[in-house]
């Protein structure tokens, strides 16, 4: 087995993440008719995700949540799901993602064996900068999470910190 290698990409354009969470905060929340979209109903079902031979790990940000969407995933063909995103502020609080709890997500993913994983994400460099240098509200922040966890009984968390400030480049990963 090859070792995982971790890279941390930081960039001054915002990134997808970032650029979908502001274009969905910016417009309405909006669902699909009723039906199964077409693009759903074309997706090949295998019988469950014990079949997969990697690890497939799917983002569900709240505003496909609050569409209604999430009622036609295939857990079957995920390990993991995400989701996303809980805010960390300059004080290490977290707020959830729009419509949270999602106990039909978390409950049927468990029942189908996928790891349900939450996505914390900050896009300011300022606040990221803060998370860098203070080890006090980096305690803060990780009780939060691990609060948000336990409640929950999540599988675990995916940071995704982007817009970090130039100066917090090379060494992000290592002290964090």
């Amino acid at each position: 087995m090859s070792p995982i290698h971790f890279r941390l990409l930081a960039q001054k354009a915002v990134g997808i993440h970032q650029y979908e969470y502001n274009y969905y905060r910016n417009h309405q929340y909006k669902s699909y008719p009723a039906g199964t979209p077409d693009a759903v109903q074309s997706i090949p079902k295998t019988a469950n995700n014990s079949e997969l031979t990697k690890s497939v790990f799917g983002f569900l940000p709240d505003w496909i949540y609050l569409s209604g969407t999430h009622q036609y995933l295939h857990y079957n063909l995920l390990t993991h799901i995400s989701c996303f995103a809980f805010v960390a502020d300059s004080t290490g609080k977290l707020s959830n993602p729009a419509g949270w709890p999602w106990n039909d997500v978390i409950q049927v993913a468990k029942a189908n064996n996928v790891k349900v994983i939450m996505t914390v994400v900050c896009f300011d460099g300022d606040v990221l900068h803060k998370f860098f240098s203070d080890d006090n509200l980096k305690s803060v922040l990780f009780k939060n999470i691990a609060d948000v966890i336990n409640t929950y009984g999540l599988a675990g968390v995916n940071i995704d910190f982007e817009s970090l400030n130039d100066g917090d480049k090379k060494n992000a990963v290592v002290n964090f």
